[in-house]
């Protein structure tokens, strides 16, 4: 009997441990997202307002199509602004492989660095006066990010001088079946560091804010 017993509760924990959340079936507008007591405390976004645009999305190293996306953006055009949150649901059917195909892809996306966290990515620009193509190096330090979502990173970038950008971070997680990338500007003077510290509680709320407020099957 106490043999039996114990079979059944451990059958129980396991199936407790195994338990895969439900998948969401839409998106939440971006005031839940980021709501505006939080956005205010995003340096650099001082006098801007955040909205949502209803937007396609396609990732052709995601092998499953997006059913919605979205930005909650500070400007008209996604990235180009003080702060942009794209977010794009995936099928409900991703639950199936427990969505582990947008975990490997937020991780396959992580730039390389050292054990410091420090790497480089290659931008390319077009060359002025021509229809040729220049690359230029960025460095970057990248920062993991295990207990936002389902795993995230950030990485904060500084624009090589010829190119004439601002520096920028970003960051991306996953929760669920949905995927979120997050571009901030940030404010001048502002080293990779801090961009990073200030990126950090944006994907905490987001997170968050998702799996409290986007409907589940």
């Amino acid at each position: 009997m106490a043999g039996a017993l114990c079979a059944v509760l451990v059958a129980a924990l396991v199936a407790v441990a195994v338990r895969v959340p439900p998948a969401f079936t839409s998106l939440a507008d971006c005031a839940r997202i980021l709501p505006a007591a939080e956005f205010a405390r995003v340096p650099g976004t001082e006098g801007l307002e955040l909205s949502t645009v209803q937007t396609e999305y396609e990732n052709r190293e995601i092998p499953a199509k997006a059913l919605a996306a979205q930005y909650c953006t500070t400007g008209e055009g996604g990235e180009a602004t003080a702060l942009s949150i794209r977010i794009a649901l995936y099928s409900p059917e991703l639950r199936g492989d427990r969505y582990a195909v947008l975990r490997e892809h937020i991780a396959a996306s992580r730039p390389e660095t050292d054990g410091e966290g420090r790497g480089s990515t290659t931008i390319t620009s077009s060359t002025a006066g021509s229809s040729g193509t220049e690359e230029h190096e960025a460095d970057l330090v990248a920062t993991d990010l295990p207990d936002i979502g389902d795993g995230g990173w950030t990485a904060s970038y500084t624009a090589p001088d010829a190119l004439g950008m601002e520096d920028w971070s970003a960051g991306h997680f996953s929760v669920r079946n949905v995927i979120v990338h997050v571009q901030y500007r940030g404010t001048p003077g502002m080293d990779p560091g801090e961009r990073g510290e200030a990126l950090r509680p944006v994907l905490e709320t987001a997170a968050a804010a998702i799996s409290e407020h986007f409907p589940e099957e």
